[in-house]
């Protein structure tokens, strides 16, 4: 009996040990796929980096200047989604997925790898659809967001709204473009995600009373992306800039800092933007304890 009790202490100060190191990595199984995670770091809240669509993996490169600068004050963790870098390849008897989807895989993955409540949440591009989703449903376990030049639920009516319709006058360029623009999305991304149906999961989420968010922005005098016609940049450029600062009434703990150089990769172009974002709403949790 007195060998089985220390055997037991020592399997348990062994499972403490491995718990308590500040780098896990790592595929976790959730029961019907295994998504690929890296955290870094100790202490809380945990940073939970949910990146834009098709980006991975987010263990290298996009991210590494900004968990190097934010483990040494918390911990902070970058997963792969369904389908991308490390994480599972899509199943092909997936038809198509939703935010939805992208959220409870996230909530599983938490409680699966044992990641520590409470969370500050930071989504790039798509990923901010993700989170906001995550805190509507999850309230207790968020005690902040940053939305890194956040997907709006808003975007795809507005440019409805705002992009004139096609023009014999139009170059075969912004012919083609307005046809990409305009036209509802369809499921041919990496991740088979139904846009349309994920932006109307947004649409009428509660707001986020005071819980500290910060609104990152990409610059307005950015470098536009080649694919787009130079005739459309300005229009595109100031839906955009619009989009965003609506976001800023999500909270009423809210800021918006804008870039002074960077386009919508700021966390390639700009990482300390980001970080001092981080940093800030992290201050206000620690101020608040």
């Amino acid at each position: 009996m007195l060998h089985l009790k220390v055997c037991l202490i020592g399997i348990f100060s062994i499972l403490n040990l491995v718990l308590a190191q500040p780098t896990l990595e790592g595929k976790f199984d959730l029961g019907y796929y295994s998504l690929a995670m890296e955290c870094h770091g100790e202490g809380t809240p945990t940073v939970i980096i949910d990146a834009g669509m098709g980006e991975g993996p987010v263990f290298w490169g996009s991210w590494l200047d900004i968990t190097n600068v934010v483990k040494e004050s918390t911990r902070i963790c970058v997963y792969d989604r369904l389908g991308l870098g490390y994480s599972r390849p899509m199943p092909v008897e997936i038809d198509k997925r939703t935010s939805q989807d992208s959220v409870d895989d996230l909530h599983k993955l938490l409680v699966t790898a044992n990641i520590e409540k409470p969370y500050i949440l930071v989504g790039h591009s798509w990923g901010g659809i993700n989170i906001r989703l995550y805190t509507d449903q999850y309230p207790d376990d968020i005690v902040g967001l940053v939305l890194v030049d956040a997907s709006h639920p808003n975007q795809l009516s507005a440019f409805l709204e705002n992009i004139p319709p096609e023009s014999p006058d139009d170059s075969l360029k912004v012919r083609l473009y307005k046809r990409r623009i305009l036209s509802p999305p369809d499921l041919n991304n990496s991740e088979k995600m139904d846009r349309l149906t994920s932006l109307d999961q947004v649409q009428s989420l509660n707001d986020l009373r005071d819980l500290p968010l910060v609104i990152v922005t990409r610059s307005p005098t950015a470098t536009p992306p080649t694919n787009r016609p130079s005739e459309l940049n300005e229009l595109l450029d100031s839906i955009w800039q619009d989009l965003q600062a609506s976001l800023v009434s999500l909270s009423t703990n809210s800021l918006q800092m804008i870039s002074e150089k960077a386009g919508h990769n700021i966390h390639d172009e700009e990482p300390e933007l980001i970080i001092d974002a981080i940093l800030h709403i992290l201050s206000q949790v620690n101020q608040n304890e």
